[in-house]
């Protein structure tokens, strides 16, 4: 099982959606004049790393729970051979942020986290977005492989960081048809859409707008160098007055639904939602080893020596391992999208 199966190339996405509103028009008696509907823009922004599985019309967008992997579960053991742990990622969990709109309704409605407008995601097996699950417009996803961007885009050109290459992608089997078959059940949770667009944005952390990694295969002799980013963004609209978000019970929090109005009328409800991280810097060498909970993902592990691990390369050339602050794994890492 060569790198090419487990890594190839970081996917381009192109995801697109729309609608329409038919207007009546004044005419005669015997024409029916149908009154616009009322329609609310949402808009999602993504901050670290999740899985993004798309199955056209639903994008589903999953968060990760703490991940350990044995040798054993990538291989056989050679006669002799001690097991040992290839992978530990405790994950710190996930936020969902209204940054603009206000609740006008919620369950429970002494939930103790309105106040702050920040609910934890974490055991929320599901976060669905009824408006959305009632429009029919397409995902309009294409899949396509171009080249890699080995260098960053230019972080003054937000538009610029926009094509989906710039978000990590690693995938088991490059197909456009199906998502991998369990990967739900591999997840802490996940976020439900439905149509929408999205694309990259630029990363959050200023020193990842000049930089980039290499991707190393945990054997050798390859390397994928690829400038990447933390932050996608997601915008449908939703044939409503306001956003309602239902939660699954369980979980950290005891939020089950939220309904939220524009702050000011014609404007986007916005959310955000992020990965937390632990606050720890890159490894020795500039390594994120919490790319690693990636592997998590698959039905069948691969064989740990055919493992890739991201390294960060400093702007200006030298490794990560020195150069100035480098941001946390959290933030990059695990680079789960696929």
């Amino acid at each position: 099982m060569g790198l090419a199966r487990w890594a190839g190339a970081l996917a381009a996405v192109t995801l697109g959606g729309g609608g329409w509103l038919a207007f009546g028009q004044p005419g005669t008696p015997s024409e029916i004049v149908e009154a616009a509907q009322p329609s609310t823009a949402l808009e999602i922004e993504f901050v670290g790393g999740f899985a993004f599985v798309q199955s056209n019309p639903r994008l589903d967008v999953g968060y990760l729970n703490d991940t350990t992997i044995n040798l054993s579960q990538t291989r056989a053991l050679k006669p002799g051979e001690l097991d040992r742990i290839v992978c530990n990622v405790p994950q710190a969990g996930t936020q969902l942020e209204i940054v603009r709109g206000n609740i006008t309704s919620a369950i429970p409605a002494n939930a103790p986290e309105l106040p702050t407008k920040i609910f934890d995601l974490q055991g929320k097996k599901e976060v669905t977005f009824p408006g959305l699950e009632a429009g029919s417009g397409p995902l309009n996803a294409t899949h396509t492989w171009p080249p890699v961007p080995h260098l960053p885009a230019p972080p003054s050109d937000p538009d610029k960081w926009k094509p989906l290459p710039f978000i990590p992608g690693l995938t088991k089997h490059h197909t456009t048809n199906a998502p991998h078959p369990s990967w739900h059940t591999k997840v802490n949770g996940r976020l439900r859409l439905k149509g929408g667009a999205i694309t990259g944005g630029v990363p959050s952390r200023p020193q990842m707008q000049e930089s980039h990694f290499e991707f190393r295969k945990v054997s050798g002799g390859v390397t994928i160098p690829a400038a990447v980013t933390d932050r996608a963004v997601y915008k449908a609209t939703v044939t409503a007055t306001n956003i309602v978000i239902q939660f699954t019970a369980g979980g950290t929090s005891p939020i089950l639904r939220l309904e939220i109005a524009p702050q000011v009328a014609g404007e986007a409800v916005k959310l955000r939602v992020r990965g937390r991280h632990n606050g720890m810097g890159p490894e020795p060498e500039g390594k994120l080893g919490d790319f690693c909970a990636f592997y998590s993902l698959f039905d069948d592990i691969p064989d740990h020596e055919q493992w890739i691990e991201p390294f960060l390369i400093q702007a200006g050339g030298g490794g990560g391992g020195g150069g100035g602050p480098m941001p946390s794994p959290g933030f990059y890492c695990p680079m789960d999208w696929f």
